[in-house]
């Protein structure tokens, strides 16, 4: 009777937790081929970037080119910290904007094309409505992409030197 206990023991989980263990300790080989990055169905990243530059420099406006490659869910970073969800607020942050600034003028330069999105630089003339003061902006753009749609936008302005 006694070796049938030592046998059920054995059969209880101890001995196995040990091999859990051992395997845990052992080093596990890890791949060094690349994998493909996945962003989901829909149009390809370089087809999106090319038409949004092609949208944004023929004067198409925002609503055609939100609704041609835009998320509703997008999320919008701007680079003073702040971030809209959403394309009703994306639209509010935007009719704010325009409510008090003037844009003389606006080119945009890309795109430069990643597996996950897109960037582009906007070079603008711009003068603020308050104050009267005009001054030439740039900033740059990056735009995520997911299932053929815009997902995040973010906007990279450049930082005075401190």
């Amino acid at each position: 009777m006694a070796k049938k206990d030592k046998k059920s023991k054995k059969g209880t989980g101890k001995k196995s937790a040990g091999k859990k263990g051992a395997k845990k300790g052992a080093a596990k080989k890890q791949s060094l081929e690349p994998k493909p990055v996945k962003i989901g169905k829909g149009a390809p990243v370089s087809e999106i970037a090319h038409d949004f530059v092609a949208m944004f420099n023929a004067r198409a406006g925002d609503q055609a080119i939100w609704d041609k490659w835009f998320s509703k869910k997008l999320v919008s970073i701007e680079g003073f910290g702040q971030q809209w969800e959403g394309m009703k607020a994306v639209k509010a942050k935007a009719e704010w904007w325009n409510a008090n600034n003037t844009v003389h003028s606006c080119v945009c330069q890309g795109p430069f094309v990643g597996a996950t999105g897109f960037a582009v630089r906007f070079t603008a003339d711009i003068e603020c409505k308050a104050d009267g003061k005009r001054a030439t902006v740039e900033e740059i753009a990056v735009y995520r992409i997911h299932n053929g749609k815009v997902v995040e936008e973010e906007f990279m302005g450049q930082c005075p030197e401190m």
